[in-house]
């Protein structure tokens, strides 16, 4: 037999020796004292077992099944007790060897790679839930974009999180969604993207501003140049998933950018790797330009038509005083009201003025217009009337 001197110097040095190896066990259930008991056998075993027990209490606690779905509980209920029995033989394997050595440092770490398995597989699943929540949530409220390759991912994601798949957990807890063509794990997912509401707001109110100024916008002015340059930064700074949504999404007007041919083939052309992404989005803001030129143009049509027509006076009176007009064919009264209708022409009886004689016979109705427009408009340059009046008129 060992002796006990020797038992205490080094009580965790393994040892083939059965009685070696007993008393060496006993000797740390006594503490190495001279304390006698009646059980030596039950106090060597209650030892070990006390060791096991402290391992297996630093287990984390097991991944909360209530929020995961049916069909994957079976693999990770399957992944937890394999982990657990292989994590008790470990732990038995651990306590009879001596602290330090290869053997000790080598079964410890592969304990502690089952315990930080359990706590990997339970943040997991926890991101897997909120990731399909959050899904959920911007389908029904009908936020993820409609470009082709943001589709394609949702309808993955969406295959996942209806449990089309099987799930297998790997040693480490990291799941995986099997299908028939091969495995996905969860960390390669794809992610989805939103429609890009931030840009499509601001080109919104770009063409709301543009056509309550009146102003055409044309290449070379200020405004046009500044709301191209916007446009463009929008898209830089939203990236790959801002050019795709304003092409795609139809947030200006409900007008797809994607449905004209020429824009469905510059996205071709640079899914193929033919143009830049810069080439693609000043493709895309050149096209939005000439619709911001054109709303800018109705804008300016409206505002002059208003303004030909604009003989009404802020009164409290139900009519107002009628003005007195010239045209071609002799002087007419303006009864305008304030419904904004037009208003009623009455002839001054007496007072037609027939053309000068060698004159072109819209003279008289041009000088007419632009005596009405300087009556409106008393600011305005002369040029700028008599442009006006033509442009009313249709006069080239």
């Amino acid at each position: 037999m060992i002796n006990s001197q020797t038992q205490r110097k080094s009580p965790n040095k393994r040892f083939v020796d059965i009685g070696a190896a007993f008393n060496q066990g006993l000797q740390i259930a006594t503490r190495g004292g001279t304390t006698p008991t009646s059980n030596p056998g039950g106090s060597v075993k209650n030892v070990y077992e006390n060791k096991l027990e402290s391992y297996l209490n630093n287990l984390p606690q097991d991944v909360d099944l209530t929020t995961i779905p049916d069909k994957y509980k079976n693999s990770i209920h399957s992944f937890l007790t394999t982990q657990k029995h292989n994590y008790v033989v470990l732990g038995r394997e651990l306590s009879q060897q001596e602290t330090g050595s290869d053997r000790y440092m080598y079964l410890q770490g592969q304990m502690t790679n089952i315990k930080n398995s359990f706590t990997n597989l339970s943040a997991k699943m926890k991101n897997y839930g909120e990731f399909k929540q959050k899904l959920v949530e911007d389908i029904r409220q009908q936020r993820t974009s409609l470009s082709p390759e943001n589709i394609a991912n949702v309808n993955l994601l969406q295959s996942v999180f209806t449990e089309q798949f099987d799930m297998v957990v790997d040693e480490y807890g990291n799941p995986s969604f099997a299908g028939d063509d091969g495995a996905i794990p969860m960390d390669n997912l794809p992610g989805y993207e939103l429609k890009a509401f931030s840009a499509a707001k601001n080109m919104l109110k770009a063409s709301d501003t543009a056509y309550k100024a009146g102003v055409p916008l044309k290449p070379g002015n200020p405004t046009y140049e500044l709301e191209k340059s916007k446009l463009a930064l929008a898209i830089d700074e939203g990236g790959r998933n801002t050019l795709m949504s304003i092409i795609s999404d139809g947030l200006i007007g409900n007008v797809k950018m994607i449905d004209d041919p020429y824009i469905a083939q510059s996205l071709d052309q640079y899914n193929s790797g033919a143009i830049s992404f810069k080439g693609l989005r000043d493709i895309v803001v050149d096209n939005y330009m000439d619709v911001l030129s054109s709303v800018s143009n109705e804008g300016y049509k409206a505002k002059q038509v208003a303004a030909s027509k604009n003989n009404f006076r802020n009164d409290t009176s139900a009519y107002y005083s009628p003005d007195k007009i010239t045209l071609q064919d002799g002087e007419y009264y303006a009864y305008p009201t304030k419904t904004g209708e037009p208003p009623k022409l009455v002839k001054i009886q007496g007072t037609a003025t027939p053309p000068a004689s060698g004159t072109d016979d819209k003279s008289t109705e041009l000088a007419n217009m632009e005596k009405e427009l300087r009556k409106e408009n008393p600011k305005w340059s002369d040029e700028k009337i008599n442009k006006t009046a033509k442009e009313i008129l249709d006069i080239k």
